[in-house]
């Protein structure tokens, strides 16, 4: 399942863009009783197109103490604006025509993600400099983390090929999670000592459908994507459903129906390519096609 950084990653984007920066490292003083602490933080920019409002959002590593490094970040809050401000927003589809600079507005709400839990002593200080300062701030600690696992149900199985992780899996998984389109997905879903052909077989069982992320590696590997293909293909005959969701990333009609007559014929999303695309224009992308792929599994739970 999804970790913090992973919300932090993708959550309040779905209708916008997200844009990460490099992590900010430094020292940071417990206003309750000085002592100091080294730090490292997050940032990131949600950009809403349809309101032209950027909304900044920071994820803190574990510290034993959060009250002093938000309150620093909140001081120094015009720094990251800045830094926000040399975003590259392009209009939302090839076809527009974009004329002059955008000046997007700043929200004065921002979103704290904490790799732990504040005291209540912490809660009373940050009330008081937010009251004080006229800042308003949400802070989504550990105990978000456990709400969101507690409410999730599995919409989808992803399987894929590990070479595929970085590029598409992992990403796909990532993005699904954060619009609460839960997914079942190895690289988060697995976990230490558990049997890895019983959670797999689980994990089909359990979920409504099956997304294929058919890659070349994908239909050149004759191992775990070979069994896990098969008893998906197997779940789609017992259950009389559609279960596959094709996702096709430089694969050819004539490969998909050699690896498995028919499977071609299914309806599939293309996975776009980075090549000669700005990040931005990728990244919009690959957000496009995720939304799509989520609207469906939501109107078929």
């Amino acid at each position: 399942m999804s970790n913090l950084f992973n919300y932090f990653e993708h959550d309040d984007s779905p209708m916008g863009f997200s844009f990460p920066f490099p992590p900010y490292k430094g020292i940071s003083t417990n206003p309750s009783d000085n002592h100091q602490e080294p730090f490292e933080f997050y940032l990131r920019a949600n950009y809403k197109a349809a309101t032209n409002v950027i909304q900044l959002s920071f994820f803190i590593q574990k510290m034993s103490s959060f009250a002093g490094i938000i309150k620093n970040i909140l001081e120094t809050i015009d720094n990251y604006k800045n830094k926000a401000r040399e975003i590259e927003i392009i209009p939302a589809s090839p076809s527009e025509i974009s004329i002059g600079k955008r000046q997007p507005i700043f929200s004065n709400h921002f979103y704290f993600y904490i790799d732990g839990k504040l005291t209540e002593a912490e809660k009373k200080f940050l009330e008081d400099y937010c009251a004080d300062k006229l800042f308003s701030i949400q802070i989504r600690t550990s105990d978000y983390l456990e709400f969101m696992i507690e409410k999730q149900k599995i919409y989808a199985f992803i399987s894929h090929d590990t070479r595929d992780q970085a590029l598409i899996a992992r990403p796909l998984s990532n993005a699904l999670n954060s619009r609460q389109c839960y997914v079942w997905y190895s690289e988060y879903s697995l976990e230490l000592g558990q049997n890895l052909r019983e959670s797999i077989h689980k994990g089909i069982k359990e979920a409504g459908k099956c997304i294929l992320v058919l890659t070349k590696n994908f239909l050149s590997n004759p191992g775990w994507t070979k069994w896990e293909f098969n008893a998906i293909f197997a779940k789609e005959m017992r259950d009389h459903e559609d279960v596959i969701i094709p996702i096709w990333y430089g694969v050819t009609t004539d490969e998909i129906n050699d690896y498995s007559s028919g499977l071609e014929l299914k309806v599939a999303h293309i996975w776009p390519s980075p090549e000669n695309k700005t990040k931005a224009e990728y990244e919009m992308g690959v957000q496009r096609g995720i939304d799509k792929i989520c609207n469906l599994l939501k109107k078929t739970q």
